[in-house]
Parts: C-alpha cells; sequence; structure tokens
C-alpha cells in the first residue's frame, strides 16, 4: 500500500505509479503489435481489420494500466484510472504523429477519448477491489 494511513495521495506516490502502470501497458501494446504483424502475414488477421483491432487493444491497456494504478494506491481508484487514462492519451497524440499523417476529425477524437477517461476509470475501481 502506498497511500498514506489517511488514505491521502501523495504526488510523488502517484508519479511513481503512474511511471509503473505506464511502463507495464506499452510493454503489452508493444508485445501485441509484434504479434499482430505475424498474424496478418499469415493470415489470421485480414490487414482491413487491423486499426479496429488496435484500437480495441489500446481500449484495454487502458484498463489494465488503470487497474494497476488503483491496485498499487489502493485509493481513489477512479481517480487514478483517469489520470492514467489522460497522461496514456497526451503520451499517444505525442507519438501518433509518427505513423499517421492524417489527423482525426474533433468529434472523433473526443469521443474516443471520452471512452478511454471511461475505460480508465473502470479499471481504477476494480483495480481498487483486487
Amino acid at each position: 500500500m502506498i497511500a498514506t494511513a489517511k488514505n491521502e495521495l501523495v504526488p510523488s506516490d502517484i508519479l511513481k505509479t503512474l511511471t509503473y502502470a505506464m511502463v507495464y501497458s506499452m510493454s503489452v501494446l508493444i508485445i501485441a503489435s509484434l504479434f499482430m504483424v505475424p498474424a496478418v502475414s499469415i493470415g489470421w488477421l485480414r490487414a482491413d481489420l487491423l486499426k479496429p483491432v488496435y484500437l480495441y487493444g489500446i481500449y484495454f491497456v487502458i484498463l489494465i494500466g488503470g487497474g494497476l494504478a488503483g491496485h498499487r494506491l489502493r485509493g481513489h481508484g477512479w481517480f487514478i484510472g483517469i489520470v492514467f487514462a489522460v497522461v496514456f492519451l497526451i503520451l499517444a497524440s505525442l507519438i501518433a504523429p509518427v505513423w499517421s499523417r492524417t489527423g482525426l476529425p474533433a468529434s472523433v477524437f473526443i469521443l474516443r477519448s471520452l471512452i478511454a477517461l471511461g475505460v480508465g476509470a473502470i479499471g481504477g475501481m476494480i483495480g481498487v477491489n483486487l
């Protein structure tokens, strides 16, 4: 349990927890991406399904990361899950132009961000109770 006895969140604990969850989540995402390349080459996964599979994979990684952060702090799971989702979205927004030169329309970005925030909050709530 990283949180203090009064169940207060200390900024250094939040930063350590977010770093731990981010490293774990990014590792899972990279490994899953590496498995998708041979799956497309062999024919197990059609190329037109790659984008939705990757999008749902990102939501899954946000769920797992929020759960890890909530489990590690043992309090305020919804809050730390949302904070994890925000940090993940900021990092993804910074990295995304490397792979894609076309941006998302604002309405699609806002909808996907809201879904990610909800998934992060649910992951944090689940993580606190594990």
